[in-house]
């Protein structure tokens, strides 16, 4: 397991390690695969070697048995920093608890991207006892909570030299979408996509607040789509989104279906795919990804395009799923396990 350093220094630039010389470059973005320097054979040594580390990461993840018991600290390379470690500085590190919750729309777009970062991922009893206290003296751009990103490029520092760091999951996953060529191609597109990412914030993320809540809810699509055809709602029996109010009594199920249904009717509009008719996705197709993968797993809802009528939606899963770097990274111990709630078990 990849240890960080004994001294704790709240977020801040964790992926150096002692052991290892990292090469220093004037700028790195994001690139191809080919786009990796380094030797094959020793390149493919270390990607085993991280492989094996974040392996063994999961593996305390499970003996811990829930999120509260977790307390090892890990700095796992991705979004191709993991096929050439030796020699790939990350332009950024991304520091959170062993979930995926409010990180995996922004490590989704690191890896879709291919820009080289460090999931600095932190233990829940580390975080309480060492890592959160260091943080709350002084005030260093991330509220004392996690998600937190910090950058490596000096482009981006402070005018004393101190490296950028910013908390909070919506201006961390903005940010990168820029950074990463997937924020839209002018102001005004960018613009769009702000518009529907906050949607999808209020809606599908529950306002950031849960990923099952009042607003959207896989679990309750869950008991829905167990309902008997005759009785089930689907996407053309539910109320469409803009007929209804901000405050109403609508079931949780319908309203999620109020929320697809609205991503579904933008699909509907494109000729491409991907939300806004872009030729490739953008970080609102990769935050809706995120959400469908949720969907689709077996114990939800895995036929979700057939009982719900949302044929594009799934279409556009399969479609994400299928990018090579999408799948690498779905397949990789690198990605944080799920969990069943109530209490945070890992499954």
């Amino acid at each position: 397991m990849l240890a960080m350093s004994s001294s704790v220094h709240c977020v801040s630039s964790p992926w150096h390690r002692a052991t290892r010389k990292r090469v220093s470059r004037s700028r790195v973005g994001c690139r191809s695969s080919s786009g990796f320097r380094g030797g094959a054979s020793s390149s493919a040594t270390s990607h085993a070697h991280e492989e094996k580390e974040a392996e063994d990461y999961r593996a305390h993840l499970y003996d811990s048995v829930d999120l509260w018991s977790t307390s090892q600290r890990a700095s796992l390379p991705g979004g191709g920093a993991e096929l050439d470690p030796e020699t790939t500085q990350p332009r950024f590190t991304l520091s959170y608890m062993p979930m995926r919750n409010r990180a995996e729309v922004s490590r989704m777009i690191l890896e879709s991207s291919g820009c080289p970062y460090h999931f600095d991922v932190v233990g829940f009893k580390k975080w309480t006892d060492e890592v959160k206290p260091a943080c709350v003296p002084e005030w260093r751009g991330d509220f004392g909570k996690l998600p937190v990103l910090t950058s490596h490029e000096a482009k981006h520092a402070l005018p004393d030299g101190t490296p950028l760091r910013i908390g909070q999951e919506t201006a961390i996953t903005r940010f990168l979408a820029r950074e990463c060529g997937v924020a839209g191609d002018d102001a005004a597109e960018e613009a769009r996509l702000d518009s529907l990412f906050a949607f999808y914030f209020c809606t599908l993320r529950n306002n950031g607040l849960t990923h099952e809540g009042e607003h959207y809810s896989a679990g309750a699509l869950r008991i829905e789509a167990a309902r008997d055809k005759s009785e089930r709602l689907t996407r053309t029996t539910a109320a469409k989104y803009r007929a209804t109010k901000r405050v109403n009594d609508l079931s949780v199920a319908e309203r999620s279906l109020s929320a697809l249904g609205a991503f579904e009717e933008l699909l509907e509009m494109s000729d491409t795919g991907f939300l806004l008719g872009r030729t490739e996705p953008s970080y609102v197709d990769l935050a809706l990804f995120v959400e469908l993968l949720e969907l689709s797993e077996d114990d939800h809802v895995p036929d979700f395009a057939d009982v719900f009528h949302l044929p594009r939606l799934g279409a556009l899963l399969e479609t994400m799923r299928a990018q090579p770097r999408i799948d690498a990274y779905l397949k990789s111990p690198r990605r944080m396990p799920r969990y069943a709630r109530p209490g945070y078990v890992y499954v």
